[in-house]
């Protein structure tokens, strides 16, 4: 499924609204036509761990679209894709093969 999400979702990156709810102010960061899923699989990557399912069931709780029957394919897309740029953008120190460990046990 594609759509709207938002591919860097950190903090510096919202702010809470006079009204209530969480806005983004980084429109750059807001991308159409992604899978949706893309800010979860950072967030994977970054700090999820084992909070990984409890964090896609909260999302799911406050209206996200269900897109955790398909999140490994989400994660591994943004993996490759992370991996790809931090390569040819020569930020080498975010390349890390071992990312991809867990899809590789997985086999």
């Amino acid at each position: 499924m594609v759509g709207y999400d938002c591919t860097d979702a950190i903090l510096k990156n919202f702010v809470w609204a006079e009204t209530g709810g969480l806005r983004a102010v980084d429109v750059e960061s807001l991308g159409g036509d992604v899978l949706l899923g893309t800010s979860a699989a950072k967030a994977s990557v970054r700090w999820l761990g084992d909070r990984r399912g409890d964090f896609l069931a909260r999302m799911n709780e406050l209206g996200a679209p269900d897109f955790e029957r398909y999140f490994d394919f989400v994660e591994l897309a943004f993996r490759a894709f992370w991996q790809k740029s931090s390569f040819l953008e020569k930020k080498r120190r975010f390349v890390d093969p071992g990312i991809f460990a867990r899809f590789l046990a997985a086999r």
